[in-house]
């Protein structure tokens, strides 16, 4: 084979493997540039020229100062550095550095300029040839997720409980600020570590059966007590949520730590002084019964004899007051059943609560005789109610509208049979019930203001109708108006 087609042969594949990195290149969406080491003078191509904002639809020599104008104020010195450093032969002469350009309009595009500086036998820097690749989509992404990571990192920090991101192999791969600030490690160097390295061998042997299960894809709470480093002992619920990926498979889980040590503390004041108040009224209660009902015994038994009227009216104070004690007596007792319980027990039977209601009524005509007490009955009002309890509740309900209205004021309570209900409904005419107090009706040992007469109470009474109301799976509405009156209205289901 004679030298010129040696020659020839080599050329070809010269120009073949140059139109294959050109097609690369232009695969890539690159543009292609080499710099004249004499003159300063950069040969780009369309793509790079557009990349900085040069224009231009085909290859043109551009002068070096030119090329850096297009370049970010901000980059142009950290370019021109890399461009020093090639050209010195540092890191065998290659060229690397990624920079924002500028281009007509003023918009900012990122370019990942890649390049080689070939040396002569001399070591003298003879040709520089590099790349520029628009990176903005790739620059764009990554920002958004520093963002988006600052943003939970702040986010994370802010809030009062441990929050750790944990691998199946239980090390950390992330951890808030309240982490360093209760075990006293920097979060940078328990990232890596395994729970049993930074909290201890004790609290990971713990962890690790609530591990197994969340990473089975079920989300695990417990309460335990734990001692930090810095903070010492502290109640803590923990929960574990499991983390899935992109291809849903869980690849850890996040660890949410909150100190319940206050509220802990607070339950358990609440449930100490809850049980000292039960018995407290338990007992006072069952062991004022006895004595009271010896006294009523007694006013019974004195109102038979032959008294004169001075006699009768002290006997008569004495058989109203002991009545009234019985009475609360009989609050405090249902108030200590309901608090230990489930509410107020009801015992069902047939009953047919307009007989009821009228019973009630006339016992309290008699011992309120001078007012009156207007009873409407319609519909049919059978069911399975607790007879006495409802009793109790309508007696209450209308004890209550005598005490707060006006002498000679008239009371009228209405019995209405509905399809599967029966209406219960007290109205009296007075002072409204203020906006203060109509959220705290129905509040336990709550009292609003003593009455005119001077009655006084409990605080029990509309506690109690509540919870039977509660009990017979119905429910109270109270309207109270200057104009309209007040009116307390039950809604009793007829039950099965």
């Amino acid at each position: 084979m004679s030298p010129p087609s040696l020659s020839a042969d080599t050329e070809a594949r010269a120009r073949r493997s140059e139109e294959r990195l050109q097609r690369l290149i232009k695969a890539l969406g690159a543009g292609t540039w080499e710099m004249d080491l004499t003159t300063q003078q950069v040969w780009a191509d369309a793509p790079l020229l557009e990349l900085f904002g040069l224009g231009g639809t085909h290859t043109e020599t551009v002068p070096i100062d030119a090329v850096l104008a297009g370049i970010h104020p901000d980059d142009r010195g950290l370019v021109s550095e890399a461009i020093s450093k090639a050209l010195a032969g540092e890191q065998g002469g290659r060229y690397a550095a990624d920079y924002r350009t500028l281009d007509a309009d003023g918009r900012i595009r990122w370019v990942e300029g890649r390049g080689q500086v070939f040396f002569d036998p001399d070591g003298k820097p003879a040709r520089f040839i590099g790349t520029g690749l628009d990176i903005t989509p790739r620059k764009t992404a990554e920002q958004a997720v520093r963002e988006s990571e600052n943003l939970m990192r702040e986010l994370t920090d802010a809030l009062p409980v441990m929050i750790a991101f944990v691998g199946p192999d239980l090390r950390y791969r992330f951890v808030n600020r309240i982490y360093e600030d209760w075990i006293g490690i920097k979060r940078s160097e328990m990232i890596g570590r395994t729970i049993g390295e930074v909290v201890g061998q004790e609290a990971e042997d713990a962890v690790r059966p609530m591990a197994k299960r969340v990473m089975a894809g079920e989300t695990v709470t417990f309460d335990r007590r734990v001692i930090y480093k810095v903070v010492g002992p502290l109640d803590v619920r923990v929960t574990y949520v499991p983390h899935r990926n992109a291809a849903q498979e869980i690849d850890g889980f996040v660890s949410l730590v909150a100190d319940m040590s206050e509220i802990k503390k607070k339950e358990d004041e609440l449930r100490r002084r809850s049980e000292f108040e039960q018995q407290l009224i338990g007992i006072v209660s069952h062991d004022l019964r006895n004595p009271v009902a010896a006294i009523q015994m007694s006013t019974v038994l004195l109102q038979r004899m032959g008294l004169d009227e001075k006699q009768a009216k002290i006997i008569s104070r004495i058989a109203s007051s002991t009545e009234r004690a019985s009475r609360m007596i009989s609050d405090l007792l249902d108030f200590t059943q309901a608090r230990l319980g489930s509410g107020l027990p009801v015992h069902r039977a047939h009953v047919d609560l307009h007989r009821v209601t009228d019973t009630v009524v006339d016992e309290l005509r008699v011992s309120a005789p001078d007012q009156r007490i207007v009873v409407k009955h319609s519909g049919d009002a059978t069911g399975a109610f607790d007879g006495e309890r409802i009793a109790q509740a309508v007696s209450n309900l209308i004890g209550n509208a005598l005490k707060f209205s006006p002498e000679n004021a008239v009371i009228t309570l209405e019995v209405r049979g509905e399809a599967d209900a029966v209406l219960l409904s007290v109205h009296n005419r007075g002072e409204p019930i203020s906006a203060e107090l109509l959220p705290h009706l129905f509040t336990p040992l709550h009292r609003g203001k003593d009455t005119e007469k001077g009655v006084r109470s409990i605080g029990l009474g509309l506690y109690i109708v509540d919870q039977i109301v509660k009990s017979h799976g119905g429910e109270v509405q109270v309207t109270s108006t200057r104009e309209d009156g007040t009116r307390f209205t039950l809604r009793l289901p007829r039950g099965p």
